[in-house]
């Protein structure tokens, strides 16, 4: 696979872009990754945990995109959280990226997806956190769990109405 890795000015993110996907890696010292809704969004339901920041590698990435599509193209996400469905194809939307370290040392990745096409305008995404209110499936995000290759809390947006 063929990737271009560049720094985002005045962060320590990363924009990484491939033929697939493109999306940033945000860095485990800045903000907003520090305080990632405290994290918890990488733990699986009813599990508490402690997790630590983390930021991903080009490999980790890699890896976690991998575990996306197997989990897209299967249209399920692990039996604890909700089937997939009705998201676009992956290569139309940007991501971001949120590293963490759970107790158990496992390395967990929030995938924040956004639609290249929504519409919306998201001029700072590489340096903040996209969120929205309802949105659709132009919006949606789940967690990939590079040691276990697993994949959970997949959320999409709700249609406003």
């Amino acid at each position: 696979m063929e990737y271009s890795v560049t720094p985002i000015d005045s962060s320590a993110n990363l924009l990484v872009e491939t033929d697939s996907f493109s999306g940033v890696v945000f860095s485990e010292h800045g903000s907003p990754n520090t305080d990632v809704f405290t994290f918890s969004i990488l733990l699986r339901p009813k599990e508490k945990d402690n997790i630590t920041p983390f930021t991903p590698s080009l490999d980790d990435i890699v890896v976690a995109e991998r575990i996306m599509k197997r989990c897209a193209e299967g249209d399920k996400i692990s039996a604890d959280s909700l089937a997939i469905g009705e998201v676009n194809d992956l290569s139309t939307y940007r991501r971001q990226y949120f590293g963490g370290i759970n107790e158990r040392g496992q390395k967990l990745i929030w995938i924040n997806c956004f639609s290249k096409e929504s519409g919306f305008d998201h001029k700072d995404w590489q340096k903040e956190i996209v969120e929205v209110q309802d949105g659709g499936d132009w919006y949606f995000n789940v967690v990939a769990n590079i040691s276990t290759e697993e994949c959970y809390r997949f959320f999409r947006n709700s249609i406003g109405g």
